[in-house]
């Protein structure tokens, strides 16, 4: 058995890209920044963003670009998928 689950509060971080595939199908693209603050063993404030690329489809898609815009903090669930060119 396996898990592959992503949960991230973020801020997305670029432009929402929607494209309508077909009549009954939409498709949107985004990042979505997620930030880390820690100290350091030095005693030195530390900050690590994430950039994760994002896509959604169907209801979730049209709510995402209704809704939201760069720079809202967004908690998204949903599948890893690693892609390689």
């Amino acid at each position: 058995m396996s898990v592959n689950k992503f949960i991230g509060i973020g801020n997305i971080a670029s432009e929402i890209e929607a494209k309508q595939i077909n009549t009954d199908f939409k498709v949107v693209n985004f990042t979505l920044a997620t930030s880390e603050k820690y100290t350091s063993k030095d005693g030195e404030k530390v900050e690590t963003t994430e950039w994760h690329k994002c896509q959604a489809s169907n209801r979730t898609a049209e709510v995402i670009e209704k809704y939201t815009q760069k720079g809202d903090m967004l908690y998204l669930e949903g599948k890893i998928k690693t892609r390689s060119w």
